[in-house]
């Protein structure tokens, strides 16, 4: 049925959770793009992206070994058939194609996530890559892991009822909020690694540098920051 599809879930949870807010919402999580046109209450769009091979790096160790809110033993259990072993590295995922390292899906995650849930998203990276750069123009702002204080002081500026004061905060919470979120064990990949990782993420990459040069211009369009990105 079509009221089964994700994106039609997604977006009544939106809508539902929108209109019975009457000061407002804060709707986090991990989302495909969807087009609320339409809706009686459109949401403002923001996002954050990492550096998409440190991402991957992260997301795969967690995987096997967790952090403070996720024991291994939970995490564990979500590994899928065909995935690197609990005791393996990334450069051994990488050295044995494991699945964790070939699939599509996982390589592509920021054009696929930013193009949304029209089929081709997920099986032409190239049509993922140019629908994700026109939806970047729905998103108030979007912001890089990399330059976090320019990116929170964009994100203050543009919704300062939301984010303001959110650079203080995260400064004064910094080393405990990095402590909590940090994966339990990591072995960084070699430099081969590295080599193969980027290229197979090239798309992801390339819209991780548009994103940062939007940034950019939206920072220096506010006055904020030393911005030499164009």
């Amino acid at each position: 049925m079509l009221d089964d599809h994700p994106a039609l879930k997604i977006r009544n949870l939106m809508d539902t959770t929108l209109q019975k807010a009457e000061k407002g919402a804060i709707i986090h999580g991990h989302y495909r793009y969807i087009d609320m046109y339409g809706s009686p209450k459109r949401p403002i769009l923001v996002s954050m992206l990492r550096d998409p091979v440190d991402r991957f790096e992260s997301h795969f160790y967690f995987m096997r070994n967790g952090d403070q809110d996720m024991s291994k033993e939970f995490v564990l259990k979500r590994l899928s058939p065909g995935m690197a072993l609990p005791n393996e590295t990334l450069d051994d995922c990488i050295e044995k194609d494991r699945g964790d390292c070939t699939s599509s899906l996982l390589r592509n995650m920021y054009v696929t996530s930013f193009c949304g849930y029209d089929p081709r998203c997920s099986e032409y990276p190239s049509f993922a890559l140019e629908e994700a750069k026109r939806n970047v123009d729905k998103f108030l702002v979007i912001g890089v892991m990399e330059e976090y204080d320019l990116s929170m002081a964009v994100f203050e500026k543009l919704l300062p009822e939301t984010f303001g004061g959110a650079a203080k905060i995260y400064e004064e919470n910094k080393e405990h909020s990095m402590e909590k979120s940090k994966t339990n064990y990591k072995k960084l990949p070699s430099p081969k690694t590295y080599s193969i990782l980027k290229q197979r993420m090239k798309y992801d990459y390339a819209f991780y540098d548009y994103v940062k040069k939007r940034l950019h211009k939206v920072a220096k369009k506010l006055g904020i920051g030393n911005c030499s990105g164009s």
